[in-house]
């Protein structure tokens, strides 16, 4: 039968084909769906030729909040009552349900009715989806926040800005309003779709879990704000804001002694300020800083504060007044206590030993040391206020040693009782026996033989020995003699004479100059000008101070240095320097050496005669009483000969040890050394073959003379 395309159902089967323009066929028999309905429709077809479908009696329900759709089917008892999952598609389409449709569901209930037709009822054939609300992500802090818990509590314990300007530096200040933190969106909202097909909004944000510290509020749109000011923190999910004073400040550093008072300045953080001149006058009272404040010193940090200008360095605001504590009593003495070797240095660069002396003559009752009075001392005052007590000087004692006595006529003044030598040896003042010759050593005198000092003021003439046990200082020149001393030799002026002059001491010598003589010193041999065709031993030291010309021709042999300024002349002539040797102990080799020649000689002839005596008892069988006593001594003598040689040899090896001093020696050439000049040490040599310019020092370096 013909029905209109506008009450065709899905279901219903086609009694004839239709041919559609587009050329698709719908054949006869063939079950109709809406889609197919729709399709003829859209070709213009208004009629088509089907089998009319008995329906049984379908209700569709939706929810309230169209979230979810049910069915009720029930059977009219009508033959052919028949569904499909596409009558069952149109029905709900037609109440409004377009979306979350169960096909599935549908199918089965389809299947069902086929075997069975009765009441059916499906819920949620149809099923919206309902809308995702947003979530809340972590934290997120919007400054530069304290993390990590050392410096959390560090910061926490000092609320002060300069006490942890250095850790503070990495992280950001926060003051009331500022937003340090907030939550961000981790996941955004999904829309919903109903039954209907309708999309459905949600504005519902799901919320984490948030801490919150000290000096923070949350806003309403879950942003974290502070409410002082100072540095923010997230610290094991808390959340806060640790108060920090930026302002800078001062602090009082008290000296133990109390008599000054320094300010460390700290300064300001961001924003902070620094104390004015009344606070810190108060911090400076609260420390009873009281006296000796320094205003002007107050005054200009204030002003330097004002200009953003922090002194780094700790600054001294108050300082007391030092006690002055009197001055002791002095000694002054009236001869010259100075007792230097050392000659004296003339504005044009030479030396001279003129105004030098070791030996000073004095009379009877000559003052020799006045007494200074003592000086009261002055009290101070500490920053405190508080008064320091001193010390007054206190006298001094007069150094009265043997030979020397208070003056009667001023208590003083110290003075001699004698003639004689005076001495002062650091705790007394003492006059000793000396002989004073005021004049030359000469006919006049004869020769000197002295156990103490000698003084001469005048020359000591050639042929006139001196011997004394004591220094020796002479005013003019020696000429060729013999000087025997046995502490130190000062002669002002020189040595000089044919070479038969020759000068030994145990201690010091000290010369203006010296020429053709010789010179033995235990210690150091010091020459203020030249030494020309000169021998000089030195146990320690020698050194010639002449310029230009120091020395030239002659022997310098010295254990540990030799220093001058120019060695040699242009003509070439031969000069030895030798370092690195005791001489005394070459002297004592020597003596060994000829002690041990003539007791080996006297040894062979021990030898000889036992040999004699040995061949007569071989000859006569037997020796006389006599002979025999002779044959004795002769064993006797060879056994003490034997043991003394032993001993010799021991001695000699010993100093042949100990007399070179190569490792420390060294000579010391100033300006230069001329050919003709040679350096020794030891059994090593040197000949100067060109001009060595100096500053040159010469040293045996691994066995070799090296110069530098």
């Amino acid at each position: 039968m013909l029905i209109r395309i506008n009450d065709a159902q899905p279901g219903m089967a086609l009694l004839s084909d239709i041919h559609l323009p587009n050329g698709i066929t719908l054949n006869k028999q063939q079950r109709i769906t809406q889609e197919m309905i729709t399709l003829i429709a859209k070709n213009g077809i208004t009629e088509i030729d089907a089998e009319p479908v008995n329906l049984p009696s379908i209700t569709v329900h939706v929810d309230k909040d169209f979230f979810s759709a049910s069915l009720v089917i029930e059977p009219h008892n009508h033959p052919n009552e028949n569904i499909s999952v596409e009558i069952l598609k149109n029905c709900l389409e037609k109440n409004g349900v377009k979306s979350g449709i169960d096909e599935k569901l549908l199918k089965i209930v389809t299947e069902k009715w086929a075997e069975k037709k009765h009441r059916y009822e499906i819920n949620n054939v149809a099923v919206g989806k309902r809308p995702e609300p947003a979530k809340e992500g972590p934290l997120r802090m919007n400054v530069r926040s304290i993390s990590d818990r050392g410096d959390f509590e560090k910061i926490k314990q000092s609320r002060v800005y300069w006490q942890i300007a250095q850790l503070s530096s990495q992280y950001q200040k926060v003051i009331p309003g500022t937003v340090i933190a907030e939550k961000e969106i981790e996941k955004q909202a999904i829309p919903g779709l109903n039954v209907k097909g309708e999309q459905v909004l949600t504005h519902e944000v799901l919320k984490t879990p948030l801490k919150l510290g000290n000096g923070t509020n949350l806003a309403k749109d879950s942003k974290v704000v502070s409410t002082t000011t100072g540095y923010a923190f997230l610290i094991d999910g808390l959340v806060g804001v640790l108060e920090v004073n930026f302002d800078g400040g001062v602090e009082v550093l008290l000296k133990d002694d109390r008599l000054s008072a320094e300010l460390i300045v700290h300064e300001p953080g961001n924003g902070g300020k620094m104390p004015g001149e009344k606070e810190i006058l108060s911090i400076l009272e609260s420390n009873r800083i009281n006296f000796g404040v320094h205003t002007g010193v107050l005054k200009n940090l204030i002003f330097d504060f004002t200009n953003n200008k922090f002194p780094s360095e700790p600054v001294v605001i108050a300082e007391g007044i030092q006690p002055c504590n009197g001055e002791n009593g002095k000694l002054e003495f009236l001869f010259n206590t100075e007792t230097s070797l050392k000659p004296k240095e003339n504005p044009d660069g030479s030396v001279d030993y003129k105004n030098i002396n070791i030996i000073t003559p004095v009379s009877k009752g000559e003052k020799l040391v006045k007494l200074i009075p003592p000086k009261k001392g002055t009290p101070g005052k500490n920053i405190h206020g508080e008064i320091i007590a001193c010390t007054d000087g206190s006298p001094s004692k007069l150094p009265t040693g043997s030979n020397t006595s208070i003056d009667p006529s001023d208590p003083s003044c110290l003075i001699s009782c004698t003639d004689g030598i005076v001495r002062y040896n650091g705790s007394v003042v003492e006059i000793t026996e000396g002989l004073v010759i005021k004049g030359d050593v000469d006919f006049s005198t004869g020769h000197i033989n002295y156990a103490k000092s000698v003084a001469v003021t005048g020359d000591v003439k050639g042929g006139f020995n001196v011997d004394c046990g004591g220094d020796l200082q002479i005013g003019g020149v020696i000429e060729d003699c013999r000087i025997t001393v046995g502490g130190n030799v000062l002669c002002k002026y020189g040595l000089v004479g044919q070479g038969k002059g020759i000068l030994e001491a145990k201690g010091n010598v000290n010369l203006g100059f010296m020429k053709n003589q010789t010179v033995k010193s235990r210690m150091d041999v010091n020459i203020a000008r030249e030494a020309l065709n000169c021998t000089i031993y030195a146990r320690k030291k020698i050194q010639v101070h002449g310029n230009p010309l120091s020395v030239a021709g002659g022997t310098l042999i010295a254990r540990d240095a030799i220093i001058l300024h120019t060695v040699g002349n242009h003509s070439g002539i031969r000069t030895t320097l030798e370092a690195g040797i005791d001489y005394t102990l070459v002297e004592e080799l020597e003596k060994t050496d000829s002690a041990l020649k003539e007791i080996t000689l006297n040894y062979s002839k021990l030898i000889e005669s036992h040999s004699k005596y040995t061949k007569l008892t071989a000859s006569k069988g037997r020796l006389s009483a006599q002979e025999k006593t002779i044959m004795d001594k002769l064993v006797e003598s060879m056994s003490k000969f034997k043991l003394e040689m032993n001993a010799l040899e021991e001695r000699k090896k010993l100093i042949q040890k100990k007399m070179y001093y190569l490792d420390i020696a060294f000579i010391r050439v100033e300006h230069s050394a001329f050919p003709g000049t040679l350096f020794k040490f030891g059994e090593r040599y040197h000949s100067v073959k060109d001009e060595i310019i100096g500053p040159k020092t010469i040293r045996m370096i691994d066995h070799e003379i090296k110069i530098f």
